[in-house]
């Protein structure tokens, strides 16, 4: 993905929204991991890192490319993120939660966000990385999902405290607390 995406540092923007050691995170809609491996730098060395991801292959690929990279602190999980309570972890039990090109590859976007929430702790993050609406995706798609959208649907969901950060590029990014 990072060839995709050059203008996208992870891990810069990863720390600019407040990931720090000893967190929980999860990226909610993983792929393969681009985020996953900046946040287990960020995390370690007592925090952990979920990823999560609706395509099988991809957890697969996840979960094979943490044990090639010797990481402990990494668990690739299969989870439909349109599906509230899909996520086997607990209630209010991460510190942070990522988002990254997810929301404009799905279309249930409340539920997708009621996900993110339900996981978070009182006071925890979410951090929206989004294509600029009209992005090419592919396949002759464009992204719908523009930047009003985005804090609309955060602040809809009870999101508060929203910040835009710089993501660089074609990209749009916004860190919000619950």
């Amino acid at each position: 993905m990072s060839d995709l995406v050059p203008e996208l540092k992870p891990k810069e923007i990863l720390q600019a929204a407040g990931v720090s050691a000893g967190m929980r995170v999860a990226d909610l809609g993983s792929g393969a991991g681009f985020f996953v491996w900046a946040a287990t730098q960020l995390v370690s060395p007592d925090g952990f890192v979920y990823g999560i991801e609706v395509q099988e292959q991809l957890v697969k690929a996840l979960h094979q490319d943490s044990l090639f990279r010797g990481l402990t602190n990494v668990q690739a999980m299969h989870a439909n993120l349109e599906i509230i309570g899909a996520v086997p972890l607990a209630d209010d039990s991460l510190d942070f939660v990522f988002l990254v090109h997810t929301l404009c590859q799905n279309e249930n976007h409340q539920n997708i966000l009621a996900e993110a929430k339900r996981l978070l702790k009182t006071g925890g993050k979410i951090l929206v990385v989004e294509w600029q609406k009209g992005a090419p995706l592919g396949a002759g798609q464009v992204c719908q999902f523009g930047v009003e959208d985005i804090t609309e649907l955060l602040l809809k969901m009870g999101f508060m405290d929203l910040q835009a950060l710089h993501s660089g590029g074609a990209h749009h990014a916004y860190v919000a607390t619950k």
